[in-house]
């Protein structure tokens, strides 16, 4: 680490030169996020605006944790291969790109869990929000292998929002994709074709995946889809976890049924997805309460999902809540709400990750061992 003149911080870098892989983190829009959390010495990140154009991996080794109550963190020369993909998308009708995590070194390809947000760097950034401090997807699951409760896993990691992050789109298909302004990454919004036709068999393609294998788990709008896709299509997940999704609710979320909702997630704010005023007939069509209520709910995939304690009208506990509650799934998560301060944070979303990772694994190879 001294010889590349990087401070030991919660990270290190390896930089190896390569015309196979590139990694995400290396964009224009991203180097400000390199050079603050790295502490880069000898790559002058600013002053490199082709730095993007570069096909190379970079090795992340986790190192000594900062001076606070931490989880163990990964010990060093741990190392993890992120891989960008690029597809040129011929359902969104867009580019988009998804980020591959594996560990290092690896013989065959792994069981995955495919996890939900709207950037995959979300799960990577070790200070995504001020609670986060210093830990993320790698550290927890590195921790978790080091304990022994988790077996090698591989993450498909895509983005479900466009660049601005204006528009967000994890499940189902935009009822109006012409009012998608900024359509980079999404496109057209057809999110569960691109899942079926194009992610999946693109994984299924790569070395390092087994996609005959695969968990789906996410946070926010990505828990609320990860239960949302496990639902619709349970024989592709061994398993599925979510935490505090957001599980909409025809009425509390629409003005026009109650014009004085303290929702933030109001039918009006994105009426490319159903219209507004809201088609009901879509709505109930994509809405994994109603999908459960129908009948789906029995085929669900072994399903561990938490909420957040938050007491606030626009939190999403009570949606979790009404959810479980309606849809009549069995809940494997022995405390649903976590700890009674969990909130809708980073902090509880890797907490989340320390109990869901060792479930997925457990289902994942208790699969293929079946399968062997």
């Amino acid at each position: 680490m001294k010889a590349l003149g990087i401070e030991p911080r919660t990270y290190g870098l390896k930089v190896r030169c390569s015309t196979e892989l590139s990694y995400a983190f290396v964009l224009k829009e991203h180097c400000s996020f390199l050079k603050r959390e790295l502490i880069l010495r000898k790559i002058d990140v600013e002053s490199t605006p082709n730095l993007s154009g570069f096909l190379f991996p970079l090795f992340f080794r986790l190192t000594t944790p900062l001076k606070h109550d931490l989880k163990t963190l990964v010990p060093e020369e741990k190392t993890f291969m992120i891989h960008e993909r690029t597809i040129d998308s011929a359902i969104l009708g867009c580019k988009t790109s998804f980020l591959i995590v594996t560990p290092e070194p690896k013989s065959q390809p792994l069981p995955a869990v495919l996890l939900l947000r709207g950037k995959p760097q979300e799960w990577l950034k070790p200070h995504e929000d001020s609670s986060r401090r210093g830990r993320n997807l790698l550290s927890v699951y590195q921790d978790l292998r080091e304990k022994g409760y988790c077996k090698e896993l591989a993450f498909i990691l895509p983005q479900t929002c466009n660049d601005s992050g204006s528009n967000f789109i994890s499940h189902g298909e935009a009822l109006h994709p012409e009012l998608i302004e900024d359509k980079s990454q999404i496109g057209n919004g057809r999110i569960d074709a691109f899942l079926d036709e194009e992610l999946i068999p693109h994984c299924a393609q790569s070395p390092l995946i087994d996609t005959e294998h695969l968990s789906i788990d996410g946070f926010s709008l990505g828990g609320s889809s990860a239960i949302y896709h496990a639902l619709r299509r349970p024989e592709l997940f061994k398993s599925c976890a979510s935490f505090d999704g957001s599980f909409l609710d025809f009425d509390f979320d629409n003005p026009l049924v109650t014009p004085e909702t303290p929702s933030d997630l109001r039918f009006d704010f994105f009426p490319y997805l159903f219209g507004f005023p809201p088609n009901e007939k879509i709505f109930r069509k994509q809405n994994p309460i109603d999908m459960a209520k129908a009948g789906l709910g029995k085929h669900l995939p072994p399903a561990m999902i938490h909420f957040s304690n938050n007491q606030s009208p626009e939190s999403n506990g009570w949606r979790v809540q009404r959810f479980l509650q309606e849809a009549q799934i069995q809940n494997h998560a022995p405390r649903p709400d976590l700890d009674e301060a969990s909130d809708h944070q980073w902090w509880w979303v890797d907490e989340h990750l320390y109990r869901s990772l060792p479930f997925h694994s457990h289902f994942l190879y208790s699969s293929l061992s079946q399968s062997q």
